[in-house]
C-alpha cells in the first residue's frame, strides 16, 4: 500500500511538471501572438500612410496621362481633319476608320480612371484583411488565456488534492493508513489484554478481590 501511495504521489508530481511545461508554452505562444499583433498593427500604419503617399502619385500620373490623352486628341482631329481634306468625301454612313479615330481618345480617357479605382480599391482590400487578420489573432489569445485559466484551475485541484492525500486524515491519506498500520500491530496485545480480562472475570477469587 504505501509502495502504491508513493506511486500515486510520484505520478501526481510528474503531472504537475507537465501542467507546468504546458503553461511555460502557453506563455510562449501568447508572446509570440502579441509580437505578430504588434507587427501587423506596425503594417495597418504603414498601410494607412501608404495610400496618401499612392493617391498622390496616382494624381500625378492622371495629370500625366490627361496631358497625354489631349495630345492625343489633338493628334487625332488633326489627322480627321487631314483626311477629310483629302479622301473624297464619304458615303451616308459613317467611316469606320474615323468612328474608331474618335472612339480612341475616349477609351484612353476611361483607362486611368479604371486603374484609379482599382489602385483605390486594393488598399481597402488589404485593410479588410488585415483586419481579419486580427481578429483571429485575437481569438487566438482568447482561446489561449481560456486554456491557461483551466491549465491553473487543473493545477490548483491537483495541489489541493496532493495535501489531502499527504496531510489531511482521508481515507487514503498516508496519516490514516500509518494509524491503520499500527492498530494492526497493537491486535495481538489486545487480544492479549481481553483474554486475561475475561479470565480475572470469571475467577471467584478475582471476583472477590474487585472492589466492586
Amino acid at each position: 500500500m504505501l509502495l502504491l501511495l508513493l506511486l500515486l504521489l510520484l505520478l501526481l508530481l510528474l503531472l504537475l511538471l507537465l501542467l507546468l511545461l504546458l503553461l511555460l508554452l502557453l506563455l510562449l505562444l501568447l508572446l509570440l501572438l502579441l509580437l505578430l499583433l504588434l507587427l501587423l498593427l506596425l503594417l495597418l500604419l504603414l498601410l494607412l500612410l501608404l495610400p496618401l503617399l499612392l493617391l498622390l502619385l496616382l494624381l500625378l500620373l492622371l495629370l500625366l496621362l490627361l496631358l497625354l490623352v489631349l495630345l492625343l486628341l489633338l493628334l487625332v482631329l488633326l489627322l480627321v481633319l487631314l483626311l477629310l481634306v483629302l479622301l473624297p468625301p464619304p458615303p451616308p454612313p459613317p467611316h469606320l476608320l474615323l468612328l474608331l479615330l474618335l472612339l480612341l481618345p475616349l477609351l484612353l480617357l476611361l483607362l486611368p480612371l479604371l486603374l484609379l479605382l482599382i489602385l483605390l480599391l486594393l488598399p481597402l482590400l488589404l485593410l479588410l484583411l488585415l483586419l481579419l487578420l486580427l481578429l483571429l489573432l485575437l481569438l487566438l489569445l482568447l482561446l489561449l488565456l481560456l486554456l491557461l485559466l483551466l491549465l491553473l484551475l487543473l493545477l490548483l485541484l491537483l495541489r489541493n488534492y496532493y495535501y489531502y492525500l499527504v496531510f489531511y486524515p482521508g481515507r487514503f491519506s498516508m496519516a490514516r493508513r500509518h494509524a491503520a498500520f499500527l492498530k494492526r500491530l497493537a491486535a495481538p496485545f489486545k487480544a492479549n489484554q481481553r483474554h486475561t480480562a475475561l479470565f480475572k472475570g470469571r475467577c471467584p477469587v478475582f471476583r472477590r478481590a474487585r472492589p466492586y
